[in-house]
């Protein structure tokens, strides 16, 4: 609907607007010399009259779950499941609320955890639950995902452990080692480097702080934040079914 509603002069002046070289942020990987490839980036980039800030405004949203539960059907051999919980925390660190939470997710749900051996042995579920953080100016959420033949017993298992449980010293060292594994092996690769840094670029968050971030983080600072964020009223479940 909105789509139908766009205008040449609307697309011409996004374009205008957004794709300006003043909105561009750059990140280059690689075996090279700064002053040369400066030197070409400067000659590529076309002459543009200079832009002034963009205002950008964002729409309120309501501090409300929309919809508790949400169903639909499709060509799927098991039914897909997510979980979602909205993040109001504003007063946190963006890295340190990462950490944070893939501390938790690790140490309460992660394949090595009591509660996937359960789930796995009482056949809910085949594969390790993924987790995945987003956020930015204007929203903030956690998504954990995965295949289960009976999505609601998995929801119920994962609500209660996240708004009951706390993690331990034990699962605490083993998360943040294994964290550090994965973010050091992110530099073996050219291109991943240059995703890794252009995205925290775009979301103002400073890419070699996390490992400081990391080594400094505490036990408690990561309960405190899983108190503060997974809580079960905040928390959503969304469910295709096979159409059959």
């Amino acid at each position: 609907e909105s789509i139908s509603h766009i205008t040449k002069e609307i697309l011409y002046s996004c374009y205008n607007t957004f794709y300006h070289p003043s909105n561009m942020t750059m990140c280059i990987c690689g075996d090279f010399k700064y002053e040369e490839i400066l030197s070409e980036v400067k000659k590529r980039l076309l002459t543009r009259e200079k832009m002034e800030k963009i205002e950008r405004i964002y729409p309120e949203y309501e501090t409300t779950i929309n919809k508790k539960k949400a169903e639909s059907y499709m060509d799927v051999n098991m039914p897909l499941y997510m979980i979602g919980y909205r993040d109001y925390l504003k007063d946190v660190d963006s890295n340190k609320k990462d950490i944070a939470i893939k501390i938790i997710f690790n140490s309460l749900l992660g394949k090595c955890s009591k509660a996937y051996q359960d789930m796995y042995n009482e056949g809910l579920t085949m594969r390790e639950l993924n987790i995945d953080y987003e956020f930015s100016d204007e929203y903030s959420h956690i998504l954990i995902d995965g295949e289960s033949t009976n999505p609601e017993k998995i929801y119920e298992i994962v609500t209660k452990i996240l708004n009951n449980e706390e993690v331990n010293v034990e699962e605490f060292e083993r998360s943040k080692k294994r964290l550090y594994g994965e973010f050091v092996t992110n530099f073996e690769d050219v291109e991943q480097i240059g995703r890794m840094f252009i995205q925290d670029a775009l979301r103002n968050v400073d890419t070699i702080d996390y490992i400081n971030q990391l080594k400094n983080i505490t036990l408690e600072e990561v309960n405190d934040i899983k108190n503060k964020i997974f809580k079960s009223e905040e928390s959503i479940l969304s469910i295709v079914r096979n159409k059959n």
